[in-house]
């Protein structure tokens, strides 16, 4: 049972990120956005996402310390180190197109 709990799955956690980034660039160029803030929910959106793959990749090997069930984190830490890199690009080149 222990090697079901801390299975990989990589296509899961990417696959999350770039559905997260692509809500993002919806929320901020889709039908409805605010014409005079195009940028603004994108770059929330983004960098919460982004804080929070960050967070689990950061913190896994110290979480399955504390309780067994987190070892799935410790298993996928570079499938959400990828997610993490993912949508912090993506947030990067809306900070790129926002300044110019």
């Amino acid at each position: 049972m222990a090697g079901a709990l801390a299975t990989r799955r990589p296509g899961a956690i990417i696959g999350s990120a770039a559905f997260a980034a692509l809500l993002g660039l919806l929320w901020a160029f889709g039908p409805g956005a605010d014409p005079a803030r195009p940028f603004g929910p994108a770059l929330v959106v983004t960098a919460r996402v982004a804080a929070a793959y960050f967070l689990l990749a950061f913190s896994a090997s110290a979480l399955a310390r504390l309780t067994p069930s987190a070892r799935v984190l410790v298993a996928n830490r570079r499938y959400l180190g990828l997610a993490f890199a993912l949508v912090h690009g993506v947030h990067g080149l809306l900070v790129v197109a926002w300044a110019q």
